[in-house]
């Protein structure tokens, strides 16, 4: 019965670290986090993300309204000068695998692989194909959730 909840992705891209490997996708990759931050936009409000759900999901339909999607380089005073990244995604609900889903597309565009009207072509397609794989698990985390009250 939760109306909200709120994902957060986090991301290493610095080949010395190995204490946050259990709750990161360790991506020994550079960023560029102004196309990423355009794409998070993009998918702001109500959309159709079939081209972010997985093949064995259930859910009647893939419509779903995102509230805010974000990206931002963190410091950790435990790392150092570590690259670490938080995405965060809040919506009214969430299909299965989406936000791993999304988190692989926009690093695909993090790295230059796709452009951002690419990933725009993607979500129009509703075509899981297009997307970018799904990125690994132990990055991913539900922060918060919000219950509708009577």
């Amino acid at each position: 019965m939760s109306y909200k909840k709120e994902y957060t992705y986090f991301i290493v891209t610095d080949k010395k670290n190995h204490v946050m490997n259990k709750y990161s996708w360790n991506l020994y990759a550079d960023l560029e986090l102004e196309p990423m931050r355009k794409c998070l936009s993009v998918i702001v409000g109500k959309h159709d993300f079939s081209s972010f759900r997985a093949s064995d999901c259930d859910s009647v339909s893939p419509i779903r309204e995102i509230y805010k999607a974000q990206i931002s380089r963190i410091k950790n005073p435990f790392l150092g000068n570590v690259r670490f990244y938080k995405i965060t995604i809040q919506g009214n609900g969430f299909l299965k695998h989406m936000v791993r889903n999304i988190v692989g597309t926009i690093v695909d565009v993090g790295t230059g692989k796709i452009s951002i009207a690419d990933f725009k072509k993607i979500i129009a397609s509703k075509d899981r194909k297009e997307a970018g794989m799904t990125a690994p698990a132990q990055g991913l985390f539900l922060m918060k959730t919000w219950i509708r009250k009577k």
